[in-house]
């Protein structure tokens, strides 16, 4: 999450946004879910057809809450610290810890 751009541009009003919905997370699980990315985490780095059937999965599931609920699935924030640390050693980025969740971003996929 980038706090540099004025908060006023695109970016820093999906940050805001990105931050309320991880605070609404923390109470609203059925409602969210959040995925490293769309790649294995292991050496290959290959696309993980098994994550991506569980967020399909995931999204139809949401969608069947009715159509006065809102669900959101966050790609690019690891479930657990031990998935962001191995982010950070696969991509050699750095993951940053908001509201007890691990973002790790997804622009480091677009690279592999």
């Amino acid at each position: 999450m980038t706090r540099s751009r004025a908060a006023g541009s695109p970016a820093g009003s999906s940050a805001s946004q990105l931050e309320r919905l991880l605070g609404n997370a923390l109470v609203e699980q059925q409602t969210f879910d959040c995925k490293q990315g769309f790649l294995k985490l292991d050496s290959s780095r290959e696309f993980d057809a098994e994550s991506f059937s569980k967020i399909c999965r995931t999204i139809t599931a949401m969608a069947n809450m009715g159509s006065n609920v809102t669900g959101y699935v966050a790609i690019g924030i690891a479930d657990n610290a031990r998935d962001a640390k191995r982010v950070e050693t696969l991509d050699s980025v750095s993951s940053v810890l908001c509201r007890e969740f691990h973002v790790v971003g997804i622009e480091r996929e677009s690279v592999l």
